[in-house]
């Protein structure tokens, strides 16, 4: 278990605050060394007293995206020191479930939680027969179409398939040998649901069995879905139009078409910069620390060197052809324009950075024109029109335009500058001469 988690269920347990780990505790372990998501219940309350915990533990609220928010539900972001992991935090304070892409339907029975509660290596949990019951609705609440045809085809060549993901099968395994039938059928009658418990017995002996057909899953669901009716969140037509909009956005045939979306800051976003000497690793870092925050926040990395354009190896190429058969005044025209046209590009790519922080994203630069370089020789990433004589009267304009955009730049929320020794940069930088390092 990470530090963080185990100072965080501590501070919980030693305070008395009302929660448990709700869901998949088959997978807690996973969960509490953050290889995946803790969804923890928590009683309205206690929620003040929650929210109060996370902040000492500098556990930051996130935001999902609009298709995956639900009333009820937050999301956090912790943070472990000693490992550098972070942990996401799905906190419910209702139990909302329902299909995959839509969760209509408020179970109102988290009472029923609170009061049928065990340990599980200093965890919270519901006991066994209580997250079974809730795993059989959930689980098949979540059956598609498609899941169900799959099995109803493979079961006429007699050839195991069911319509559930491997790992609800393996969960369903799991608690179907810890549960207590006497107690299952207590628990039953403390959540008073309009559902019959001899259809849940039945699941439970089919699905241990290996003895569950398609057309079990289908009457379960129909049965399901009929009970708990009145417990829908919304009973109007649009949710489902939404419900197939999601279906599209997600599918092999929407997904080239829609951009997908990850979990934002709550305030305001972030604009990071690594800068350092050509092969200190900038490039490196930023690849890392996008794969280690895009693992839920929304990230986007930008590049602000010299962008890696066609028309830039084409002015470069004129520049040096024209040098070579003595029209210096030519070659200063195309240096000029290329420095002007690599500020302006420098700028455009700011200015998405500026909308993606706007956006409550996170933004990764690799390289920022410091001013506090713009006055070196050759300036790193900066205006380099106004470090040399002026040759015309365009040049002089070309410089006043660059210096102009180069100053528009406002700095980042955070500059990261790595250091390197000189040996360590000509190891990794092999074509730049010493002079240059």
């Amino acid at each position: 278990m990470l530090t963080l988690c185990r100072h965080l269920f501590d501070e919980l347990n030693r305070q008395g605050l009302r929660y448990c780990h709700w869901k998949s505790n088959v997978r807690l372990t996973e969960a509490t060394e953050g290889k995946t998501d803790l969804d923890l219940l928590v009683h309205d309350d206690d929620a003040d007293a929650f929210v109060e915990v996370l902040r000492h533990f500098d556990i930051k609220q996130v935001l999902s995206p609009y298709e995956k928010r639900f009333d009820g539900i937050d999301d956090y972001l912790g943070f472990d020191d000693r490992t550098g992991t972070l942990i996401h935090l799905h906190v419910h304070y209702r139990l909302i479930l329902g299909q995959r892409y839509l969760k209509n339907h408020h179970l109102p029975v988290e009472q029923v939680y609170f009061d049928h509660l065990t340990m599980n290596d200093g965890v919270s949990v519901p006991c066994p027969e209580l997250e079974l019951v809730v795993l059989i609705i959930r689980a098949h609440m979540k059956i598609d179409g498609v899941s169900l045809l799959k099995h109803a085809i493979k079961g006429l060549s007699d050839h195991r398939y069911t319509a559930f993901p491997a790992d609800i099968e393996q969960e369903f395994d799991q608690l179907i040998g810890r549960i207590d039938e006497a107690k299952l059928r207590v628990v039953f009658d403390r959540l008073a649901l309009p559902l019959q418990l001899d259809l849940f017995l039945d699941f439970i002996t089919r699905f241990a069995a290996r003895r569950l057909l398609w057309r079990d899953l289908l009457r379960f669901q129909q049965q399901l879905f009929l009970g708990l009716r009145d417990y829908k969140r919304s009973q109007k037509m649009r949710i489902y139009l939404v419900y197939m909009s999601r279906i599209f956005r997600y599918s092999r045939i929407g997904r080239p078409f829609v951009r997908t979306e990850k979990k934002r800051l709550i305030d305001e976003g972030r604009i990071v910069a690594l800068v350092g000497a050509d092969g200190s690793g900038k490039s490196t870092l930023a690849a890392e620390l996008h794969r280690w925050l895009g693992w839920k926040l929304q990230v986007r990395s930008l590049y602000l060197g010299i962008p890696k354009k066609r028309w830039v190896e084409a002015l470069s190429f004129l520049i040096r052809g024209t040098i070579k058969i003595g029209l210096s005044p030519i070659a200063h025209f195309f240096e000029d324009l290329l420095w002007l046209l690599v500020a302006r590009c420098r700028f455009a790519v700011w200015r998405r950075s500026i909308v993606e922080r706007s956006r409550r994203g996170v933004v990764l630069f690799d390289r920022f024109p410091l001013r506090s370089f713009f006055d070196m020789p050759e300036p790193m990433d900066g205006p380099r029109l106004g470090t040399r004589s002026i040759s015309s009267a365009f040049s002089t304009w070309a410089a006043r335009h660059e210096r102009s955009d180069y100053e528009h730049l406002t700095p980042p929320d955070l500059v990261v500058v790595l250091r390197a020794s000189v040996d360590c940069l000509r190891t990794r930088k092999t074509d730049i001469d010493m002079e240059r390092h």
